[in-house]
């Protein structure tokens, strides 16, 4: 079945321009996230018939079945960065912390991969259902989203400028990666809804959730 995770570099220190005391930058030029908080997500899910393949299936050509994934059982691994359990290659949450604007610390950092077969969506509501655009989308696949109205002029990241790329809703394919700092509008409980999605006709297989405390 192979092996995945998340590979994760911190941009070297700006020593003219240092982050503050128990935060980090997401890259050399990019915001400041609470290091107690960080959180990898990683959508998953299992077909646990392909378990029973032999590592050379299908590479005779015949039909060994592996255009056909049933995942039977749907997974969100990671946690909270800091505090995840050492010795243990696979931990899975359902609860995490959230900082909101009146704490005064900085926004906390999710590190989302989706290492599902599938794509999947992810929306972020109040404890009603309501959408809540709280997910501030700053880098995609490594690369920052980055301002380029001027093609040679400087291309500062969206996030210090007005217009974030601020969500209620992500949608990710099969290995994509988003880093997106969660800016609740208050304190509160908040949900973090992922649904594992189908490719043909789309529809919803699974839904997992992760409740969001701000504080």
């Amino acid at each position: 079945m192979g092996m995945f995770g998340p590979i994760i570099i911190d941009p070297a220190i700006d020593l003219v321009d240092p982050p503050a005391r128990g935060t980090r930058r997401a890259f050399v030029d990019g915001p400041e996230y609470d290091i107690a908080t960080e959180t990898f997500l990683g959508p998953y899910s299992l077909d646990p018939s392909w378990h029973e393949f032999n590592h050379a299936a299908g590479l005779s050509g015949e039909d060994a079945g592996l255009n056909r994934f049933k995942a039977k059982h749907f997974y969100l691994l990671g946690g909270n960065i800091p505090t995840r359990p050492r010795g243990r290659r696979v931990w899975a949450f359902s609860s995490m912390r959230a900082n909101a604007p009146q704490s005064g610390k900085a926004p906390t950092l999710v590190r989302m991969v989706n290492v599902d077969y599938f794509p999947t969506l992810t929306e972020f509501t109040d404890m009603q259902g309501n959408p809540v655009p709280m997910a501030d989308l700053i880098s995609h696949d490594g690369r920052p989203f980055r301002e380029t109205p001027n093609p040679n002029g400087e291309a500062p990241p969206v996030w210090s400028g007005g217009s974030p790329l601020r969500t209620s809703l992500i949608a990710s394919g099969a290995a994509e990666k988003y880093d997106f700092l969660l800016r609740p509008p208050g304190p509160g409980t908040y949900y973090m809804k992922v649904k594992f999605m189908s490719w043909v006709p789309g529809k919803v297989r699974a839904v997992r959730t992760v409740t969001i405390t701000a504080q």
